[in-house]
């Protein structure tokens, strides 16, 4: 069994103030680092809705001087923008819920982070299956 990574990110706590980085650094900061060590990483971010979603992966792809659908993606109920090169992919916290229904494990993914993990009625269920799944 793989162990994978969940961090949650509490969004306006004092973790960190608004804009300090927390959704679009710390995902690139995993990526960087497995980069580093040449090890294969599939991150997942989760928004609680979809302009934010696609706005993040366009900030990060704008950030890197990517293009968009590459390295980085987004997944908003059936729009997606995303290649089998992609490792890190902002989607809406009910896409990640479908998937998790329809693989039922995590293999997939090497790192999930929740993010405003306080808005969405959803994380409970999410967290639910992803303790079965761990």
């Amino acid at each position: 069994m793989r162990l994978i990574l969940i961090l949650i990110l509490l969004i306006k706590t004092k973790t960190g103030s608004t804009g300090s980085g927390k959704t679009t650094q710390v995902p690139q900061y995993i990526l960087d680092n497995y980069a580093q060590q040449q090890r294969y990483c599939n991150v997942v971010v989760t928004q609680p809705r979809r302009i934010a979603a696609i706005s993040i992966a366009k900030r990060v792809c704008q950030e890197r001087s990517w293009s968009l659908g590459s390295l980085v993606g987004y997944q908003v109920a059936r729009d997606r923008c995303v290649s089998e090169d992609t490792r890190l992919t902002y989607m809406t916290t009910g896409v990640l819920l479908q998937k998790l229904i329809s693989t039922k494990n995590m293999n997939q993914f090497t790192h999930v982070i929740i993010d405003e993990v306080q808005q969405c009625f959803y994380i409970y269920l999410i967290c639910g299956i992803l303790s079965c799944t761990c």
